[in-house]
């Protein structure tokens, strides 16, 4: 009789059920308030003033020391 192997492999789950699926929870770890800001951020930067004026404001707010 040969004796088991039971030591953790890397990369194997020893729990099928309980791994991530495709489209589960937030594994890329980006929020989706943080998603729905930049998509309204975006939205708000292609509708509002010229590309000028953004690139201006996010420069100001890029060189502001922030408390």
């Amino acid at each position: 009789m040969t004796k088991r192997n039971t030591r953790f492999q890397p990369g194997v789950s020893g729990n099928e059920s309980g791994k991530w699926k495709p489209g589960q929870g937030n594994p890329g770890g980006k929020s989706k308030r943080r998603t729905q800001f930049e998509e309204l951020f975006n939205e708000a930067l292609i509708t509002e003033g010229s590309p000028e004026e953004a690139a201006k404001l996010l420069w100001e707010s890029a060189r502001t020391p922030h408390q």
